[in-house]
């Protein structure tokens, strides 16, 4: 599902507040973190980048070239402003039986202001989605965890995201149903 989904997973992406900062810490904290939270643990990073205020801007114009401003990938794109990958190959972990260090990172991102928007679990597979509000009352960062027995993949998204959920379960609702149930 992490591939089938990919462009909508990177477009719904993340931010998490384990450093208690108003933006997200980078994938390869949120990483760390998992090594130290979850006894046996170890990854290995294989891909990773970011895109920040002015790249992000650059890749939207470019983006933007073949999309019409109602195109929800348009409308996603717009909202976002800042965003981070990285996946990791799984070198050494133990089943998601014994994954206790999550509840100490929900604990940890509660703390900073974070909360757990969504859980998945299918057979040996968990994503785990946090989001953040900004003073508005809107969402403004998101963090996904998704790992497997094969990879970790991490990604935060900050901006508008109240505006790009919308737009893609405006285009996708069938997205919806897979969150309910």
């Amino acid at each position: 599902m992490i591939r089938r989904y990919g462009l909508w997973i990177a477009i719904i992406a993340l931010a998490a507040g384990l450093s208690g900062c108003k933006s997200a810490p980078s994938p390869q904290v949120v990483a760390l973190e998992l090594e130290n939270r979850i006894d046996g643990a170890e990854f290995e990073k294989e891909f990773a980048f970011s895109l920040g205020r002015v790249s992000m801007g650059l890749a939207k114009g470019i983006a933007n070239l073949g999309l019409h401003d109602d195109d929800p990938e348009a409308i996603a794109l717009k909202a976002v402003n800042k965003m981070a990958l990285a996946i990791y190959r799984v070198v050494e972990m133990p089943g998601l039986d014994g994954l206790q260090g999550i509840s100490e990172l929900d604990d940890a991102l509660g703390g900073s202001g974070w909360y757990r928007v969504l859980y998945t679990r299918e057979d040996e597979a968990g994503t785990w989605v946090y989001g953040r509000g900004d003073k508005a009352g809107g969402l403004s960062n998101i963090f996904i965890v998704a790992l497997d027995s094969e990879e970790l993949v991490v990604i935060s998204l900050q901006g508008k995201l109240d505006e790009m959920l919308a737009a893609v379960l405006a285009d996708e609702p069938s997205l919806l149903v897979g969150m309910a149930g």
